[in-house]
Parts: C-alpha cells; sequence; structure tokens
C-alpha cells in the first residue's frame, strides 16, 4: 500500500475555513479566561454564568464603540475609495509623458482599477483575520459556542490531556505547560495591549494635526504592528498614501510635503513609545527569538495559514523553542544545570 504523504498531510491546510473559528476561539478563551476566574472568584458566580456575563460585557462593548467609531471608519473608507478612484482617473493625464509602448499597458491598468473598484478590495481586505475568521453567521455562532466550551471546560481539557501523560513524566509536562503559558500570556495580552495604545497615539497625533482619514490610519496601521519588520513599513506607506491622496487638509494649513513629513514623525514617535517603554513592560522579552527565526516564522506561517498563521507565527514559534530546549535540557541536564 502506497500513502500519499502529501495529501494526507495537506488536509490540514485544505479545512482552514473550518478552523479558522475553533483556532479564534481557543485565542479568545486564552486571553478572557483570568476574566472568568475573577468573577467566578470574587463575585462567586457560576463559570458558566461568569462566561454568559462577559459576552454580554463584550457584546454591548462592541455596540457601543460600533456606534462611535465603525459608522467613521465605514464613511472614511467610502471616502477614501472615491478619492483613490479621482486620484487614479487624474493620473491619465499624465499617461502621454510615458513611452509609447506602455501606455496601453498602463491606460488598461487604470481602467481595471477604476471599474474593478481594485483599491477598495484592498482596503476592505486590510481587516482579513476579521473577515476571514467570522466569515458568515454560521462560523461567528461556531466561535461563540467553540469559545464557551474552551472557557468552561478548558482547564478540565487540559487535565485530561495530561492523565495520558505517563505518571514519571507528568511533573515534566506540567513544567513545560507553565512556561508555554507564560510566553503566551505576556505575548498575547501583550499585543493587545500594543494594538490599543498604538490606535490612540497615532489617532490622537493625526487628528490633533487635522489629517483626514486620521481614525482609518490609525487602525490599520496598529494592526499592521501585530507583524513584525514588514508591518511598519507597510504602515508607513499606508499613511503617506493616504495622506497624499486626502489632498494634504491640515488645521496648520501647511503643504503637503510638510504633512506628510509630520504624519511619518507621528508614527515614528508612536513606534518609539512603543519599542522602548510600553512593549518592555507588557510583554518584555517573552518569546526571545532571533529576528532571523521571527522573519522565517512569520514566511512560513503566511505560506501555510494566511494572515491568521502570520498573525501566530511568533507565538508558535516561541512554543516550538521551549520544546526545543527542554528537549535539550533532558538530553544533557549537566550542561543546562551549568548555565
Amino acid at each position: 500500500l502506497s500513502i500519499d504523504i502529501n495529501n494526507n498531510f495537506s488536509i490540514l491546510f485544505i479545512e482552514k475555513e473550518i478552523l479558522g473559528p475553533f483556532i479564534v476561539a481557543m485565542i479568545f478563551a486564552y486571553i478572557f479566561n483570568p476574566l472568568i476566574n475573577l468573577f467566578a472568584k470574587y463575585l462567586k458566580l457560576p463559570r458558566s454564568l461568569s462566561i454568559l456575563l462577559v459576552y454580554i460585557v463584550l457584546i454591548g462593548t462592541t455596540i457601543f464603540m460600533g456606534n462611535l467609531f465603525i459608522k467613521s471608519v465605514f464613511s472614511e473608507a467610502d471616502n477614501i475609495v472615491k478619492n483613490i478612484n479621482s486620484f487614479t482617473i487624474g493620473l491619465r493625464g499624465n499617461v502621454d509623458n510615458l513611452p509609447a509602448w506602455s501606455r496601453p499597458y498602463i491606460n488598461d491598468y487604470l481602467d481595471a482599477v477604476v471599474k474593478n473598484n481594485v483599491f477598495g478590495g484592498l482596503f476592505l481586505s486590510s481587516f482579513p483575520f476579521v473577515t476571514q475568521a467570522f466569515s458568515g453567521i454560521f462560523s461567528f455562532f461556531i466561535f461563540l459556542f467553540a469559545a464557551f466550551l474552551f472557557l468552561k471546560d478548558g482547564k478540565r481539557m487540559v487535565d485530561s490531556i495530561i492523565d495520558y501523560v505517563p505518571e514519571e513524566y507528568r511533573e515534566d509536562a506540567d513544567i513545560l505547560l507553565k512556561r508555554i503559558n507564560w510566553v503566551l500570556n505576556r505575548y498575547l495580552r501583550g499585543q493587545l495591549i500594543i494594538v490599543f495604545s498604538m490606535v490612540t497615539m497615532i489617532f490622537l497625533g493625526l487628528y490633533l494635526l487635522g489629517v483626514k482619514y486620521a481614525l482609518t490610519i490609525a487602525i490599520i496601521a496598529a494592526i499592521l504592528e501585530l507583524v513584525p519588520f514588514m508591518g511598519p513599513l507597510i504602515a508607513s506607506v499606508f499613511a503617506v498614501f493616504l495622506t497624499a491622496i486626502s489632498g494634504g487638509d491640515s488645521i496648520f494649513q501647511i503643504g503637503l510635503p510638510q504633512l506628510i513629513l509630520l504624519v511619518l514623525l507621528v508614527t515614528f514617535i508612536a513606534r518609539q513609545i512603543q519599542d522602548y517603554i510600553i512593549a518592555p513592560v507588557v510583554i518584555g522579552k517573552a518569546t526571545n527569538l532571533h529576528p532571523l527565526v521571527i522573519l522565517f516564522s512569520i514566511l512560513a506561517g503566511g505560506q501555510i495559514y494566511g494572515i491568521l498563521g502570520v498573525l501566530l507565527a511568533v507565538p508558535t514559534a516561541a512554543i516550538i523553542k521551549i520544546l526545543l530546549e527542554f528537549s535539550l535540557e533532558k538530553v544533557s541536564p549537566k550542561k543546562s544545570s551549568a548555565k
């Protein structure tokens, strides 16, 4: 019997859409588990009721924040698409200055951009993590149900897994789980704090400058900050591009080049505050991975699992690092104790 290993191994990746809500539910449960524990311990509430209470608070907060921000974001998105299309149409006036052989290709591309709303699609694809994870009402309810079960029975699930470990290795398994939990705890919750702080800093800075689309730029830039190396660069290019097509409006009545420099300065300052003040406090050296390892893990995660793989690449690499270090400690305990 011949076994097609590639086909068997690819089953996991073929079912991305099925696994997506469960993966997001696990992350959600891991992040909010301490809050559930807090409610259950100090409010003396049953765990199921505590979970429902957290759901109600989160849904209420989402609706409230939606009324404040989501309308503004979609309004800005609509204006952005219109401005980009107008900007694209305006480029036609410069096509005649290009070499004759390139004009048909440039005109065809510009036609495709305007007719197919390419940039509008690109804008919406800036939120693929949300649109893919919660594509459709059915997937959303799967997420809610799975997150409820992970929150309610997560500890029991972990204990059941440990019960399958031979008794002589259970102490090692417990140590290993504690190390992984420490890394994931600091990294995932730290990333949430970083996103909210970046949105706040960039939005306030651009808003005070009178930059159009300040909220949209801030949200997308903060999300892109989750991707090491490439994320901040793409965020800066995105901010400059949207500032350029907005016409350079500013309450200080300065020129577009000066405004672009100020926008870059705001994103740079926000980045420095994050790197040297916020990140060391909320994350520290939780992962302690070499930059080359981070870069490789991001590229591999994106290739294997898309945007969700990119976002989970660093913590996954950190877990693999912990497993390898723990294995080496067991193979050569004298060397590890000497360190």
